[in-house]
C-alpha cells in the first residue's frame, strides 16, 4: 500500500457575468481540455492558492475575481502516471472545488 500523501490542489469553475464556465485546452495536449487546476502552496491558504491559480492559468490580475464559494465536494484520486515533481512525494491530488 502507498503511504505517501495526497497533494493539496485547487480546481476553479471561473464564471463570466453570462455564467459560462471557463475551460482551457492544456498547453502540452491538442486534446485535452480541463478547468483551471494546481497544486496548492504552503504559504497560502486554500482560497489565496485558488485566486493565485487563476491568475496563473489566465494572466489576469487577481483583483478581477471574487471568490464565491468553496464547494462542499472534493476529489482524492491517485496518480495513473506520477508526474516528475510528485515522484517520491505525492501518491495523488486531492482537489478543493471553488466558484
Amino acid at each position: 500500500m502507498n503511504n505517501l500523501p495526497y497533494r493539496p490542489n485547487v480546481c476553479l469553475f471561473i464564471l463570466n457575468q453570462q455564467l459560462e464556465i471557463f475551460i482551457g485546452l492544456r498547453s502540452k495536449s491538442q486534446d485535452v481540455w480541463q478547468l483551471p487546476q494546481g497544486g496548492a502552496e504552503d504559504d497560502l491558504d486554500l482560497a489565496g492558492n485558488a485566486l493565485r491559480e487563476a491568475y496563473e492559468e489566465l494572466g489576469t490580475d487577481q483583483s478581477r475575481f471574487q471568490i464565491i464559494k468553496q464547494l462542499e465536494a472534493s476529489h482524492q484520486y491517485d496518480f495513473r502516471t506520477t508526474p516528475d515533481f510528485a515522484k517520491g512525494v505525492y501518491r495523488g491530488q486531492q482537489q478543493t472545488f471553488w466558484l
